[in-house]
């Protein structure tokens, strides 16, 4: 975990998406180092977010280095959206 996460680090990520979920330890590292970790996201939304910042969904951190282009957006937001009932 240690070295997936100097790997993370490397590319100074401020927020990641992941479609699974994440091990304890891994959001705690990540936790320390000021990284937000969004679990569970399925593949449709990581399609629709990487197109949206210009990079692409990585299949594995076995393909983390520092030639991997990370995305960029300039505002990121999350609403949360109130349904009624009728």
């Amino acid at each position: 975990m240690r070295i997936i996460r100097s790997k993370i680090n490397a590319l100074k990520p401020d927020i990641i998406f992941v479609e699974k979920d994440a091990s304890r330890l891994a959001l705690q590292l990540l936790e320390d180092d000021k990284i937000t970790v969004v679990t569970n996201t399925s593949a449709k939304i990581l399609k629709m977010i990487a197109r949206q910042t210009q990079t692409i969904v990585c299949p594995s951190t076995h393909l983390l280095d520092r030639r991997f282009i990370i995305g960029y957006c300039l505002n990121f937001r999350i609403d949360k959206i109130k349904t009624h009932e009728l």
